[in-house]
């Protein structure tokens, strides 16, 4: 259920912002989201839906991942979905996901929104954004791994900060939030999906220092990729999601270790290498790929 590589940063483009979204392609992210929710004002939000081709076209020019974040309220969503389906971009954002039964009624609509625009699977990211999302996560996550076509597509939980911290009562400092999310944790490593974004508020996108530190933390808990509200994120998230040159080199040197042995436990510097230190040490090395 995570086909191909997580992209390691995901940069927001307000959708109606025609500077950002020419912009955009230039920035170096690895997907980029256009966003028909929150960053975009009421009066604004249809023209923006109107002009999704153009705009998924232009923002993937260098090819990265486009996706579309929706609106919550289904009488806008369906609007949305259908439109990103169209313009052929390739992922849907959903936020403020808070039971299974909105996923399984996105799984029959994807079939119909992909077999109506000659679509491969669609790459299906969710934001648990309250406390009942939070409490449900796991048959969310279930739900998810039981769309059709679910190997074949890249699908994701993410965490929505801002509005979980307010629905939980509590301050978004990374920590405290890291300490909240288990469950979320819990349930895409269950049900194999890729975990992206971050721990703790990210709205004061100017201190990088700060950022580059909650991105850190992130990766240390899992998670495979971060999202960007300021375009200057974007090189930071890249970074510390690539492996650092010492981890990659004992990488390879338990990969070829193991690897030589066909397979059997072998000792590599004084630690013993099994399956699970080979596959983790694979994964290092799958991910250092440009």
């Amino acid at each position: 259920m995570i086909p191909g590589r997580v992209p390691r940063s995901l940069l927001y483009v307000p959708a109606h912002n025609a500077k950002m979204i020419a912009g955009a392609a230039r920035r170096g992210a690895h997907a980029l989201i256009l966003d028909l929710e929150d960053a975009v004002p009421q009066d604004a939000k249809a023209s923006a839906r109107e002009r999704l081709a153009e705009s998924v076209r232009t923002v993937g020019a260098d090819g990265a991942l486009v996706l579309v974040r929706s609106n919550a309220r289904w009488g806008l969503a369906w609007r949305d979905l259908e439109a990103a389906a169209a313009a052929g971009a390739g992922g849907l954002l959903l936020p403020k996901v808070d039971t299974p039964a909105v996923v399984e009624v996105l799984g029959a609509y994807l079939v119909e929104l992909e077999e109506r625009f000659d679509l491969p699977p669609l790459a299906v990211l969710l934001t648990i954004e309250s406390a009942r999302g939070l409490q449900a996560v796991g048959a969310i996550a279930a739900a998810l791994a039981g769309l059709p076509s679910a190997r074949d597509r890249l699908t994701a939980l993410v965490p929505g900060n801002e509005d979980l911290s307010l629905s939980l009562r509590m301050e978004p400092t990374p920590d405290l939030m890291a300490g909240a999310l288990w469950p979320l944790f819990l349930a895409a490593r269950a049900h194999g999906h890729a975990l992206i974004g971050s721990v703790g508020s990210g709205a004061d996108y100017r201190d990088l220092t700060a950022y580059r530190g909650r991105v850190e933390l992130s990766r240390s808990y899992g998670f495979e990729g971060t999202t960007c509200i300021h375009p200057s994120q974007v090189a930071v998230a890249n970074e510390v999601h690539r492996p650092s040159d010492p981890d990659l080199e004992w990488a390879r040197t338990v990969v070829a270790a193991f690897e030589a042995r066909g397979g059997e436990a072998v000792g590599v510097d004084g630690q013993m290498i099994d399956r699970p230190v080979y596959a983790r040490a694979k994964r290092l090395v799958d991910e250092a790929e440009p």
